[in-house]
């Protein structure tokens, strides 16, 4: 349980960060 947030954390996090370096506004559902 604890893993599966903390790997969705991990994946919106990633995924926040890709929209930070880049500046591309990708859509949060297609991460």
């Amino acid at each position: 349980m604890i893993r599966q947030l903390a790997v969705i954390f991990a994946c919106l996090a990633i995924g926040e960060l890709i929209v930070f370096l880049t500046g591309i506004p990708v859509p949060s559902s297609i991460i």
